[in-house]
């Protein structure tokens, strides 16, 4: 294909602007890989695999964006709209493949605020594009409002004045629970723990990870409680839920808690690892707010 004069000097602008995008963003990724890795020499070739990899990637989706480009009318701004996206996209790709062989939630969720903020600053993208609820977020989410609207002063009082056994008020709130849960032992302790906090608290306001971290849950108990599975996992939801009630809270929104339970014991690592990543990045986001 043989351009014309006007042709090749757009051609050749393009190619410079993509370039230049395509640097940016490699860029992009050395602050939030340092965060991760806490030292630059231990960052060093992970950093370089990841920005290599991203160069390669952008460098095949770029070729074809700007032969898109140019027969189209010039257009800087919605060019530049373009190829912003086209790097955000790269990015989002090669960012999951880095932490998802990671097993420090709260590294991560630090280093994706990182990068998603030099993302916005600069290609006006998110790192996150729009997250729906799971399946089992959106059920829970409905069965704790349906257990809290259906909670008397009289029986918050009885759940709360229980010590071991659960009152016959907190086995009616449980009867909102879905069947199934409520008859396997490691679910069903799932729910028993978050029926005892509605006896304190209400179901509705800051996320489970804000208000931990507003009331300076350490973080070591809290990446032991995202990493932890079965039984461990179970034990730690309870720990965290106690020290909400202890620490007066009046209103949280428990959802990500009971299906970090739940996820975990059905089973569902696509949902466990979705409700680990919002929980990580709920604390993260309240921690670095308190600073």
């Amino acid at each position: 294909m043989k351009l014309s004069g006007g042709e090749a000097d757009r051609l050749s602008e393009l190619s410079s602007r993509a370039l230049a995008v395509v640097s940016e963003a490699t860029g992009m990724l050395y602050g939030p890989m340092l965060t991760l890795y806490r030292r630059k020499d231990t960052a060093k070739p992970y950093l370089n695999r990841a920005q290599s990899r991203l160069r390669d990637l952008l460098g095949h989706v770029s070729l074809q964006t700007i032969l898109d480009l140019i027969g189209d009318a010039p257009d800087t701004e919605a060019e530049q709209r373009t190829l912003h996206a086209m790097a955000a996209s790269g990015i989002r790709t090669v960012w999951r493949g880095v932490v998802s062989t990671l097993r420090d939630p709260l590294a991560v969720a630090r280093a994706s605020i990182q990068l998603r903020y030099n993302m916005q600053q600069k290609f006006g993208e998110d790192l996150m594009t729009e997250s729906t609820s799971s399946e089992v977020g959106t059920r829970v989410h409905a069965v704790l409002y349906d257990m809290d609207a259906h909670l008397t002063p009289a029986s918050r009082a009885s759940i709360r004045s229980a010590a071991t056994e659960l009152p016959l008020d907190a086995w009616l709130a449980l009867a909102s629970a879905p069947v199934a849960d409520t008859e396997q032992p490691e679910t069903r302790q799932v729910w028993e723990t978050v029926v005892r906090a509605l006896g304190v608290m209400r179901q509705g306001g800051p996320s489970v990870g804000r208000a931990l971290s507003e009331t300076d849950y350490p973080e070591a108990r809290l990446s032991s409680l995202l990493t932890a599975h079965g039984d461990a996992l179970t034990g730690l939801i309870a720990e965290a839920v106690r020290w909400l009630v202890s620490h007066d809270i009046k209103r949280c929104t428990l959802t990500d808690i009971v299906v970090l339970g739940l996820a975990d014991a059905h089973g569902d690592r696509a949902a466990h690892d979705d409700i680990v990543a919002r929980i990580a990045l709920d604390y993260a986001r309240a921690t670095r707010r308190k600073r």
